[in-house]
């Protein structure tokens, strides 16, 4: 769910010394920008996943039902090493408790432009996350909140 490479290609000029795979389907990456340290690879995530130390999702697991979130993250899993991989996701942790959330307004209108995009994507609250990540066989995820809508959550073997 690479697209054309934005997010990825900010990464790499902010850590030169990674190297990126934009992976996507077939067609998005054929038209995506050519770069040195970043490889363009199509294909399709609920088959395979280029492998990789770690794998970046942003705004990708939020368009699919748990099942096929889960198959997406499997996938994921195969990809990265046992010892020292992870999966980087970037995508909303909605709070439990509506009452004490300020931005509780902004899931509502997230969960909203979910139904208009898509018939089974949905934000995530922390414990359907861990749910979907422990389906998928990571053992242990940190969340960090940053200053935006969504979280950075790290998924480890």
């Amino acid at each position: 769910g690479g697209g054309n490479g934005t997010a990825l290609s900010l990464l790499v000029k902010a850590f030169p010394w990674i190297r990126g795979i934009n992976f996507d389907l077939p067609h998005v990456v054929a038209v995506a920008p050519k770069s040195g340290s970043i490889e363009n690879v199509g294909g399709d995530m609920f088959m395979s996943i280029p492998n990789a130390d770690a794998a970046f999702l942003m705004w990708i697991l939020h368009d699919w039902d748990d099942e096929e979130c889960i198959k997406i993250l499997k996938k994921c899993r195969e990809a990265i090493p046992e010892d020292k991989g992870k999966v980087i996701i970037v995508e909303a942790v909605l709070e439990e408790d509506k009452e004490d959330d300020e931005l509780g307004f902004v899931g509502l209108m997230l969960d909203m432009a979910m139904m208009a995009h898509t018939d089974k994507g949905k934000e995530r609250t922390l414990k359907e996350w861990s749910y979907v990540l422990r389906q998928s066989g990571f053992t242990r995820f940190t969340v960090n909140p940053i200053r935006a809508v969504q979280s950075v959550i790290e998924a480890y073997p």
